[in-house]
C-alpha cells in the first residue's frame, strides 16, 4: 500500500508541475504575440511618419519652386497640416514605445517572481512522509543532495 500511496504522490505532483508549465508556456506565448503585435503596429507608424515627412519636404519645395516663395510659415495650410500629422506621429510612437518597455519591465518583475516561487515549490518538495519507530507518520526535509538521491 505504501508504494501505491508513493507512486500517486508522484504521479500528482508531475501533473502539478506540468500544469504549472504548461499555464507559463501560455502566458509566454500571449505575451510575445502581444509585444508583436505592438512592434508590428510601431513599424507601421515609423514609416508613416517616413511618408509624411516626405510629404512635408514636397511641400516645401513645391513653395519655393512653384509658389516663388522666399520662405515658408507655418501658417500655410499644407505644412500646418504635415506639422500637426508628425507630431501625431511621432506621440503615438513613442505610446508603442513605452508599452514595450512597460511590458518588458513587467516580464523581468514577472521572472524574478517565478524563480521565488519556484524555489519555495523546490523546498515543499523536499518534506517526504516518513514513519518512526512507533508507527507514526511524521514530515521530514530533506537536504537537497538527498532530494537529488531520491529522484
Amino acid at each position: 500500500m505504501a508504494f501505491k500511496d508513493e507512486l500517486k504522490k508522484y504521479v500528482d505532483l508531475a501533473v502539478g508541475k506540468s500544469v504549472i508549465a504548461f499555464g507559463k508556456g501560455k502566458a509566454a506565448v500571449s505575451k510575445f504575440g502581444d509585444d508583436s503585435a505592438t512592434r508590428i503596429e510601431k513599424l507601421q507608424l515609423e514609416k508613416k511618419l517616413n511618408k509624411e515627412i516626405f510629404t512635408f519636404g514636397k511641400n516645401v519645395l513645391r513653395a519655393f519652386e512653384e509658389d516663388k516663395q522666399t520662405s515658408v510659415s507655418s501658417s500655410d495650410e499644407l505644412i500646418a497640416a504635415s506639422l500637426r500629422t508628425i507630431a501625431e506621429l511621432k506621440a503615438d510612437i513613442a505610446r508603442k514605445e513605452e508599452l514595450l518597455q512597460r511590458n518588458e519591465k513587467d516580464e523581468e518583475k514577472s521572472e524574478q517572481t517565478s524563480e521565488a516561487d519556484d524555489s519555495a515549490a523546490s523546498d515543499t518538495e523536499n518534506e517526504a512522509d516518513t514513519v518512526s519507530e512507533d508507527g507514526s507518520e511524521k514530515k521530514e526535509k530533506k537536504s537537497k543532495k538527498n532530494a537529488k538521491k531520491d529522484v
